[in-house]
């Protein structure tokens, strides 16, 4: 088992910006199943100190592979809700509306979807650009491609041990990624060789490495990418056996 080098930890308190939430950015970055409803503050204090209902929603610019809290700007969401009163909103007086409604003024534009962020009635609202979405979908085997992609489900299961988790996580037919979190390195890196996916991270974001093989198992796809493994379908495999002939 190759493991790749891993980035420099992020010193303690780097991550956090002082006036926004962090648990929704590392979300972002890491697309994981969770319960983060306690975990996202929902008010935050103005400058009078006062606290304030905020949306929190991607600022323009930002990448959600590499997003930080500062791409976060909070904004004002009871006044934003207000909004629903107008009749009509161009692009510009949305652009301003949304700016002045802002705690720091200093921080990025606010996503054009931050309007439908604040008018849809849920604690979090995760999307994304139809694009990507019909990508899929405009394909012939669009059903697998999508279940492949984003499952037919999401579940969340508590299970009772390292085993009963390793049976449920390999009875999909799929096995391109799959990641492991825990303080028990043994344990993960038994997890590691008995989970029958092509790609592991332990304690760390998506990030496919050059050097590493990147494929999948079952019905993720066949061969590998990246690595000296990518150079086999390049070549054919060929046995030659040779016998000796003794001198007479």
């Amino acid at each position: 088992m190759r493991v790749a080098p891993q980035e420099r930890p992020r010193a303690q308190g780097q991550l956090r910006h002082p006036r926004l939430p962090a648990p929704r950015a590392e979300q972002g970055r890491l697309l994981v199943a969770q319960n983060a409803r306690d975990r996202h503050p929902g008010q935050l204090r103005d400058d009078l100190g006062e606290s304030v209902d905020v949306l929190c929603v991607k600022g323009s610019g930002w990448d959600l592979a590499s997003i930080e809290p500062e791409g976060l700007p909070a904004l004002r969401i009871d006044s934003l809700r207000a909004l629903r009163r107008l009749a009509a909103l161009d692009d510009a007086a949305m652009v301003n509306a949304q700016r002045t409604r802002m705690l720091d003024q200093s921080g990025p534009n606010p996503s054009v979807e931050t309007l439908l962020h604040a008018f849809l009635p849920h604690k979090f609202v995760d999307h994304s650009h139809a694009d990507a979405i019909l990508a899929l979908v405009d394909q012939p085997e669009a059903r697998q491609l999508v279940e492949e992609v984003f499952g037919p489900a999401l579940p969340i299961w508590k299970v009772g041990g390292l085993d009963e988790a390793l049976e449920r996580a390999n009875a999909s037919q799929f096995g391109l990624g799959s990641s492991i979190w825990t303080r028990d390195l043994t344990a993960a890196t038994l997890a590691a060789e008995r989970l029958e996916a092509g790609y592991t991270w332990i304690n760390s974001g998506q990030i496919i490495y050059d050097e590493l093989p990147f494929g999948g198992f079952g019905e993720s796809g066949l061969g590998k990418e990246h690595g000296n493994e990518a150079l086999d379908y390049y070549q054919e495999s060929k046995a030659v056996v040779v016998k000796t002939v003794r001198a007479t």
